[in-house]
């Protein structure tokens, strides 16, 4: 890995903002965003396939993996710019999904370690520090996915983008069980 890749993964991890700014002057064509896109999802489906494979369960096929990897960073993307604009936001779509890819590729490098030390210590105490463990990515994925959605569509409060990123989750899941509900009534 170059220095400017490792610098700019420390900088998002510190200070995701600055790490955005960052991502958002470099202004990439829209060939590289389509080239990044296919990356990020080429290393979530090995990604997933590796630590499923870990766990002894049945990984599935590769591709199917990837094209659920390929879907939901779209879902989410798009997502981020909708509703960012909805409320006011200026990023473009090829910027938002600049940022969400850039947040993929260090989730996988934060993940990796920690799914190899989780499968190593997943009995006894070492069960209670893999839990532990596994939150961690969670925690870090919110908060670089607030302050690059502040910095994306240059909103001024990272408490209101929190809490209009978790009232989506709560909407979208309540839509989701709706139309559950309502296919499996019909």
């Amino acid at each position: 890995m170059t220095a400017k890749f490792i610098e700019l993964v420390q900088i998002t991890l510190l200070d995701p903002q600055k790490g955005g700014r960052i991502l958002l002057s470099r202004g990439y064509p829209i060939g590289v965003v389509a080239e990044l896109v296919v990356l990020v999802t080429a290393l979530g489906a090995l990604m997933t396939h590796f630590s499923v494979s870990m766990l002894d369960l049945h990984p599935g096929q590769p591709f199917a993996i990837a094209v659920g990897q390929l879907l939901a960073l779209g879902v989410l993307a798009l997502a981020t710019f909708l509703i960012g604009r909805l409320f006011g936001g200026t990023g473009s779509l090829p910027q938002t999904v600049i940022m969400i890819c850039w947040i993929q590729i260090v989730m996988l490098l934060v993940q990796l370690p920690i799914i190899i030390i989780s499968a190593l210590l997943s009995s006894g105490a070492g069960g209670a520090i893999s839990d532990f463990l596994s939150i961690l990515p969670l925690l870090l994925f919110f908060w670089m996915y607030v302050n690059f959605v502040k910095t994306l569509h240059a909103f001024k409060s990272a408490w209101k983008v929190l809490t209009g990123v978790v009232l989506t989750i709560f909407a979208a899941a309540f839509a989701a069980v709706s139309l559950l509900t309502l296919t499996i009534l019909s």
